[in-house]
């Protein structure tokens, strides 16, 4: 799945799917979650042998979810 628009920093990425990691430096509750949506993820395309990335690109981000058997197509919502 790709967006388009403002990509994130680079010292970000690696840390996306670390768990409670929140590149909002306040940390405001308002203005996010917990921190742990993309440590789940991880965590359990890990468990069935999968994996998953983060990256920004030349329109935006993309965010890339890969199971045993599954072929990478478009997104389309």
């Amino acid at each position: 799945m790709e967006n388009e628009g403002a990509h994130l920093a680079p010292e970000t990425i690696p840390r996306l799917f670390d768990a409670f990691y929140r590149p909002d430096p306040s940390r405001n509750r308002q203005t996010g979650g917990s921190g742990l949506g993309l440590y789940l993820v991880k965590t359990i395309a890990g468990r069935h042998g999968g994996r998953c990335s983060i990256q920004n690109t030349g329109r935006g981000v993309e965010a890339c979810l890969m199971l045993p058997g599954s072929i990478k197509t478009p997104y389309n919502a």
